[in-house]
Parts: C-alpha cells; sequence; structure tokens
C-alpha cells in the first residue's frame, strides 16, 4: 500500500515538474503582460492589484483563474486579457471563432461569458469570506492587446468589451468619453463607496486568496 502510495506522489511530482518547464515561460510572459494591464486601469482608477487568482469553484469543484483584479474604494474590476489575433467572430453557439491570417479558423469559449462566469464565482468566495458585494460593484472588462485582432461588430457590441483601439485610447488618455461603458464606470464611482473597514478587509481577502504561484509554484 505504502509502496503504491509513493509511486503515486512521485508520478505527481514528475508530471507538475514537466508541466512548470514546459509552461513556466509562456505563463511568466502571460503574467507581465496581464500586469501592465492592470498596472494601466490602476493608474487611471487608483486602488490595488491583484494578479493570477485561483478561486475555488464549489458548484464545478475546481478552480476558476482569474488574470487581473483591481480593488478600489467604488469598485472592484475583473479584468481578462486576451492575446488572440485576426478576425474575431460570435458563432450560433455563443462561442468565438478566430480565423487566421492563413485562413485557418480556431474555436474559442466566449471570453465575456466566461468573465461573467468568473466573477459570479469571485462574488461567492468573497461572500463566504464575510462579504456580500453589490452586482453593480463588479466591473467586467474583456482587453484585446493583441494589434492584430479585429473583432468584428458582433463582438464589439458586448459592453464589456475593449478592442486594441480602444485599449490604445484608453493607455494614452485614460478613461473618457471615447470608449464605450466608461461613462457607466463613472456614473457608478459617485454612488458606490465601501467603509474603510469594509475595503480593508476585502483587501485581506483578496490578497489571502489561492493564487496559481502558490498552487502551482512561483510560474509568474
Amino acid at each position: 500500500m505504502w509502496f503504491n502510495l509513493m509511486i503515486i506522489v512521485t508520478v505527481f511530482r514528475v508530471s507538475l515538474l514537466f508541466w512548470k518547464r514546459k509552461t513556466g515561460n509562456s505563463i511568466g510572459r502571460d503574467g507581465r503582460l496581464k500586469l501592465r494591464v492592470g498596472e494601466t486601469f490602476q493608474r487611471a482608477f487608483g486602488g490595488k492589484i491583484y494578479q493570477a487568482l485561483h478561486i475555488p469553484d464549489t458548484g464545478r469543484r475546481g478552480y476558476q483563474d482569474i488574470d487581473v483584479v483591481l480593488l478600489t474604494h467604488r469598485e472592484l474590476y475583473v479584468l481578462a486579457v486576451n492575446n488572440l489575433a485576426g478576425a474575431i467572430t460570435i458563432g450560433n453557439d455563443g462561442c468565438w471563432f478566430q480565423t487566421n491570417s492563413d485562413g485557418s479558423i480556431e474555436k474559442h469559449p466566449n471570453a465575456v461569458l466566461e468573465l461573467k462566469e468568473k466573477a459570479i464565482v469571485l462574488a461567492a468566495y468573497i461572500a463566504r469570506r464575510g462579504i456580500t458585494l453589490p452586482e453593480n460593484f463588479f466591473k467586467l472588462r474583456v482587453v484585446f492587446v493583441n494589434p492584430s485582432s479585429i473583432p468584428e461588430q458582433d463582438v464589439l457590441l458586448q459592453s464589456e468589451v475593449v478592442s486594441y483601439d480602444e485599449w490604445q485610447y484608453f493607455i494614452k488618455n485614460g478613461p473618457g468619453q471615447g470608449l464605450r461603458g466608461w461613462t457607466e464606470i463613472a456614473f457608478h464611482r459617485l454612488r458606490n463607496k465601501f467603509s474603510v473597514a469594509h475595503h480593508q478587509q476585502l483587501n485581506f481577502i483578496l490578497l489571502t486568496a489561492p493564487t496559481l504561484d502558490r498552487f502551482f509554484g512561483n510560474i509568474r
């Protein structure tokens, strides 16, 4: 029995080491890119960044990975950094389809629907740790960071999507009338205001939440 258990543990450790070697460099690059996105939002709105959250999903008995979260005194930004290139359209089943320069087509989950699901899981996790947040406290954004990305109109109609051109405008000018959805954010910023005690508690919850580097080791 103990011999079999040792074999299982050894196989797991070898598999984990292989996974980290295979993906560590790409995750590191992605991590730096996602951090830059978070820092840009932070410069515009203030607050504190939390990266690579690995939140338990009790409904599916798994985890939801969140690229970047930014906590301010008035809102919680949940950000997904999208690096797809080529034309991006929405299929009849709601999934996203990526048409590459060579004409090949790849199918991806709808990033907006995915982000909404992750936000629900994050809200439930925060509630389990003592704070129930109002729905309008969450601001969701899927940010296209690849200059070769061409999201078509059906994708851009989703208010959570920030195209590459809009992202460049945001980097240079900050939030403004030229970007879809930012007027709504500014309105809610006037309404939402957490007490200092609640904000400190929420900061502690996010600071101590599971992250990918704690789960797999330092892979950012």
